[in-house]
């Protein structure tokens, strides 16, 4: 496999920014706004103080800025604590497209932090970031369609591609060699980390991997950069230990014409698995006179999305107690039962629906416990979830969708409304004035213009 290695890195390596097409800059401009909207939104999420106090404690060299909080530390550090904040709501950038189909993926959470912490530290410009960024997604999502993940192998795929995307990107701002950049992903290979199971228990940790991938990543490329020498070749030693099934000719396919990404701009906080069945709930919420408090039972179905089988009967389908709950919002950004409840009686899912006054709403939860999980309704093989509600005089409302809202090319969110969702994320924090949100924002716009990154940073600082 060292030929496919080989190609990977070279095309890292050889990416310039006079490569990059109108639609890949379009889009990675797209990303690193959403990114850092959720990023500002996560700054004092349950978990996220936490992660930046550590940061600060454990000092060091001031080389990148902590978003929002304003600190200064290693780099490594400090992108961990971005990614970190960037995931708390599980509304960052997602779904990689490969080969006609999205993948289940969020590379953007580890990437953008990295980029923008790597930037700052190398005194670099914008036109310096996208191009790495570009490259550096490119890389992690042609791993990714090589693996043949699913959730079922038990990893979390944030934790093992994210970190070779973060590696690329690092090493490529360092200005490393082809053998050095080798000898990077060749060392990040050991710190590859993530299980599943932090969505199943739903605490602080389901934030980690997309954090550790990024430290992980500039750690592994600064080794490089000091002569410190990784194995030959990563690749078959990623796919015998991270991959039930491997495909390593998807790694590679198109490489020259070719830049993946992630596709997706969730229009809702939570899971992607959920966005179906928040389709569903917000047609019939919106478009009929449905009062809450007559209704008996919401019967909720969603398909067989990556492999998870009856996928209703995973994570996503936990009751949701509130008070059986250590971090109760972090449980609801992966709840069927509460996105659905939530949905019908605020006709919308919103970030501030995530607050801790909304999650202990006695309403919802009373209506959440008429949420019932199962093969009611039946499906179809084209549709992806379905709802029924019955009401206590006998009436039935039922909605299917094939599609979850933000796939790129069927239901695509656009720029107005990305950028209303930019907004919402800084109203929630409550953090950046609305004045130095718009100096970032007009900056992240014409994100190639800027000579300095860190001009962008000062305006994402309280």
């Amino acid at each position: 496999m060292h030929e496919i290695s080989d190609q990977l890195i070279s095309k890292v390596l050889d990416t310039r920014f006079e490569d990059l097409s109108a639609k890949v800059l379009a889009n990675v401009k797209n990303r690193i706004i959403d990114a850092i909207g959720c990023a500002v939104a996560g700054a004092n999420a349950c978990g996220s103080p936490m992660a930046v106090d550590l940061v600060k404690d454990w000092g060091g060299a001031k080389e990148s800025t902590i978003l929002v909080h304003g600190a200064k530390a290693p780099a490594h550090n400090v992108a961990m604590a971005n990614a970190i904040l960037t995931r708390s709501h599980d509304f960052e950038p997602c779904g990689p497209y490969f080969n006609g189909r999205l993948m289940a993926g969020h590379v953007s959470g580890t990437t953008v932090p990295t980029a923008l912490a790597m930037t700052e530290k190398v005194g670099g410009s914008g036109m310096d970031m996208i191009t790495a960024l570009v490259a550096g997604d490119d890389f992690a999502v042609r791993l990714l369609a090589a693996s043949d993940y699913s959730f079922i192998t038990g990893w979390d795929c944030t934790g093992t591609v994210n970190a070779f995307g973060a590696t690329a990107i690092a090493g490529k701002l360092l200005g490393l060699n082809k053998q050095q950049m080798s000898d990077a992903l060749g060392i990040v290979v050991n710190q590859l980390a993530g299980v599943i199971q932090i969505v199943y228990d739903a605490n602080h940790s389901f934030k980690l991997p997309q954090g550790l991938a990024a430290r992980a990543g500039i750690m592994s490329a600064e080794f490089a950069q000091y002569g410190f020498l990784g194995i030959k070749d990563f690749l078959p030693v990623y796919f015998t230990q991270y991959c039930k099934t491997n495909h390593p000719e998807n790694a590679v396919k198109d490489l020259s014409t070719e830049f993946l990404s992630d596709c997706v701009t969730k229009p809702y906080p939570g899971c992607r698995v959920l966005g179906g069945s928040i389709d569903c709930a917000l047609d019939l919420a919106q478009h009929n006179d449905i009062n809450v408090d007559d209704i008996v039972e919401i019967a909720v179905n969603i398909a067989n999305i990556n492999n998870l089988g009856q996928a209703w009967s995973t994570f996503m389908g936990k009751p949701f107690v509130v008070e059986d709950e250590p971090e109760p919002q972090i449980r609801a950004v992966f709840s069927l039962v509460y996105v659905v409840a939530n949905v019908m009686i605020h006709k919308s899912l919103r970030i501030e629906h995530l607050g801790d006054d909304m999650l202990c709403d006695p309403k919802l939860i009373e209506i959440s416990k008429l949420v019932k999980l199962g093969n009611e309704p039946a499906l179809n093989p084209n549709q992806c979830a379905g709802i029924r509600i019955r009401m206590k005089n006998g009436k039935e409302y039922t909605a299917f969708t094939d599609i979850a809202r933000g796939d790129p090319y069927i239901h695509p969110v656009g720029k107005e409304e990305l950028l209303e969702k930019f907004w919402n994320n800084i109203a929630f924090s409550k953090t950046v004035t609305r004045k130095k949100a718009e100096n970032a924002l007009n900056l992240l716009e014409n994100l190639e213009q800027v000579k300095d990154i860190s001009l962008v940073i000062k305006n994402l600082v309280r």
